[in-house]
């Protein structure tokens, strides 16, 4: 039961910064493009 606790929590921690990247990237990427 504790284990599922900590893994619980601790997926959607990672997760969460990995997708909030994901499109931080992508967006400064084609910011840069199409201001050019």
């Amino acid at each position: 039961m504790a284990t599922r606790q900590i893994s619980s929590p601790a997926i959607p921690r990672p997760g969460s910064r990995r997708l909030h990247a994901s499109p931080a990237a992508a967006l400064r990427r084609n910011s840069i493009p199409t201001t050019i």
